[in-house]
């Protein structure tokens, strides 16, 4: 998975494609109804997040070399102190 940041910086579809990228746009606006509800199914269990591993910020490193395998299914997690 790539981030971009938006609409613009993406390249074109034909550019894509040529490079047998397939691309998809997501734009998240957040609100406090939004919030709420995605805590819900959270809590409820309707959503599940797996997360493949979680690592101390300092180890990030650590993390961006096993996103790198193609082996990761879930989420990589870098997590703060305190």
């Amino acid at each position: 998975m790539i981030a971009i940041p938006s609409p613009a910086d993406m390249p074109t579809p034909e550019a894509l494609e040529a490079r047998g990228v397939i691309a998809n746009w997501l734009l998240v606006r957040l609100d406090q109804a939004g919030l709420e509800g995605l805590a819900r199914i959270l809590q409820d269990e309707s959503l599940r997040v797996f997360i493949a591993d979680s690592q101390p910020l300092a180890e990030m490193a650590a993390l961006h070399v096993i996103s790198e395998s193609s082996s990761v299914t879930g989420k990589l997690v870098a997590t703060l102190a305190g």
